[in-house]
């Protein structure tokens, strides 16, 4: 019975995510996340006046295919053009951008593949800043605004968040299992699954020290 409440648990958290967190999906070659400007509510940031589509690509096809690009790509794409309007390599040698999330103030963070973060200025199609995650393999569609207005993403063995007030990483757990997928958030309860179980895990008052 458990296992069955825990199943529908994650369900109606992605589906939150999803429809009142931002728009983010998996896609052929990658993934897709409305960029806005945003206000915080008591549970979730709500979207309004969105701007635009950014799209993370990864240089990966299917099976059998040979990699023709060299590195990902963060595109911008208008929704009522129904064009692509911007396109930059935000942090050279990456072959996939793995997570978006964007903060209160409009910006985009990113990971990517070779654990680096980047923030997109999506005003001024520019970016600001790369600086390195300090997490092996960090997983993918794993990287949300929490309820504290700080960004929460899980790597392999770590749970951590990115204050955007200061771009310091904190790690705010060192699971007792390996991450294998990830992420959905309800409140201050964080989801992820390690091989078949799901795991819940509660973010605590007061913050962690962050990672030297």
């Amino acid at each position: 019975m458990e296992e069955s409440i825990s199943e529908v648990i994650l369900t109606m958290a992605f589906w939150v995510v999803r429809s009142v967190s931002m728009i983010q999906r998996k896609m052929r070659r990658g993934f897709i996340a409305t960029l806005s400007r945003i206000r915080a509510s008591p549970r979730w940031p709500i979207l309004k006046n969105s701007i635009s589509i950014a799209g993370g690509s990864s240089i990966r096809g299917g099976t059998g295919t040979h990699a023709i690009e060299k590195e990902a790509k963060l595109i911008l794409w208008d929704p009522k053009e129904e064009r692509k309007i911007f396109e930059i390599v935000p942090v050279p040698e990456a072959k996939a951008i793995l997570s978006f999330a964007v903060t209160v103030d409009g910006m985009l963070y990113g990971i990517t593949d070779n654990e680096k973060v980047f923030v997109f200025d999506s005003e001024r199609r520019e970016v600001k800043k790369i600086f390195d995650l300090g997490f092996k393999e960090p997983r993918g569609i794993s990287l949300q605004l929490g309820p504290d207005l700080r960004l929460y993403g899980l790597a392999k063995e770590a749970i951590f968040f990115i204050d955007p007030r200061n771009d310091q990483i904190s790690l705010v757990l060192s699971p007792p299992v390996p991450i294998h997928s990830g992420m959905a958030m309800l409140g201050r309860k964080i989801y992820f699954g390690s091989g078949a179980n799901l795991w819940e895990f509660e973010i605590p008052d007061e913050p962690p020290k962050p990672v030297e």
